[in-house]
């Protein structure tokens, strides 16, 4: 659902090097609107998939039923993943990051936008390619989008 009717579902961000894959977790529900229409839901503490033994949490996902766009408080300092960077058993390093996904209720497109918690970049996924659309500037969450860019493609 959108709008101020909407909920926002969290999830786990993984990858397998088994299946040489990206898989989210189940979705948490455990979710809380507020008065003024913010939104959040509660990041799943651990993964249980006995299929992917090898799982490594690359970070969190979550949806955005109203707004395209990643708040501050999902960027702040305090909010991102520590340590940014891990190493899987091949030694393989991989930053931390962030997934948003927003279904545009108007051309039901899902957009899906990629925070790195180490570089502190923002890319959006377009025509199956990541691009990068800004940065966040500072520890407050500050974000600043590069000329020409959007949260979403031009239509």
């Amino acid at each position: 659902m959108n709008g101020k009717y909407g909920f926002e579902y969290c999830a786990l961000y993984y990858y397998s090097s088994q299946k040489n894959a990206f898989f989210l977790s189940y979705l948490s529900d455990f979710s809380q609107n507020f008065p003024n229409g913010t939104k959040r839901c509660t990041v799943p503490r651990s993964l249980s998939d006995p299929i992917h033994k090898d799982a490594l949490v690359l970070g969190d996902a979550h949806n955005h039923p109203h707004n395209p766009a990643l708040s501050e408080p999902d960027v702040q300092a305090d909010k991102r993943w520590k340590p940014s960077r891990i190493a899987d058993s091949s030694g393989r390093v991989w930053d931390r990051s962030t997934l948003m996904f927003f279904r545009d209720k108007y051309s039901g497109r899902c957009n899906v936008v990629f925070f790195n918690n180490r570089t502190l970049v923002i890319s959006a996924l377009r025509n199956r390619k990541w691009i990068e659309i800004g940065k966040v500037v500072n520890d407050q969450g500050h974000i600043q989008i590069h000329d020409g860019m959007d949260w979403l493609p031009e239509q």
